[in-house]
């Protein structure tokens, strides 16, 4: 019942607001999970993710860019994020699985000093890369809630925007049908 008055509400106060579109409120409900195509910042569904450059946990510059050709699964976390940790395994299990099938992954920790960070790398095996973002992902590309991932077709064109903690069932079909749009262009 909650729920069913959040949304209306959200929805309620979503044709209040003139800046907002179809595209920026349209949302499901996924079991607990809330999935969300939405166009805010510069991310949208359909359209090029922007570029972006960030310092890897060990200093290097790393370019997004270095990771066009494909697929792939941006994941924005923090290390003292529950549902962050709590869906970590799940990534590396989806990311070790699929590596050889073409999927790429990216973490993105979310406004967090660089000490934090390997320790965490550590701790769930995280065979991917980690930058840190110092906000640009919140100015450049709007992201504010975390958990978020960010699925790309090996084009870099967005697919899907999942705000909040991914199970293994929606993490394993995000992955898929990015997979499967990379191989049909």
């Amino acid at each position: 019942m909650k729920r069913g008055r959040f949304l209306m509400g959200l929805a309620a106060g979503t044709a209040l607001v003139p800046e907002l579109d179809g595209r920026a409120v349209a949302s499901r409900l996924a079991g607990d999970h809330a999935r969300a195509s939405f166009s805010r910042g510069a991310i949208a569904p359909g359209h090029p993710m922007p570029a972006m450059t960030a310092p890897l946990v060990d200093g290097q510059e790393f370019s997004l860019a270095s990771l066009r050709g494909h697929p792939l699964w941006i994941n924005c976390f923090a290390t003292w994020c529950q549902p962050c940790n709590e869906e970590m395994p799940t990534i590396v299990s989806i990311a070790r699985r699929n590596a050889g099938r073409g999927l790429r992954v990216l973490g993105i920790s979310m406004s967090e000093d660089a000490a934090v960070i390997p320790p965490f790398v550590k701790r769930y095996a995280i065979p991917f890369p980690v930058v840190l973002d110092h906000e640009q992902a919140t100015k450049t590309w709007g992201i504010t809630d975390i958990p978020t991932s960010i699925f790309l077709d090996a084009h870099g064109i967005v697919r899907e925007v999942h705000l909040g903690e991914l199970d293994a069932a929606g993490a394993s079909r995000a992955v898929a049908a990015v997979l499967a749009k990379s191989k049909r262009g």
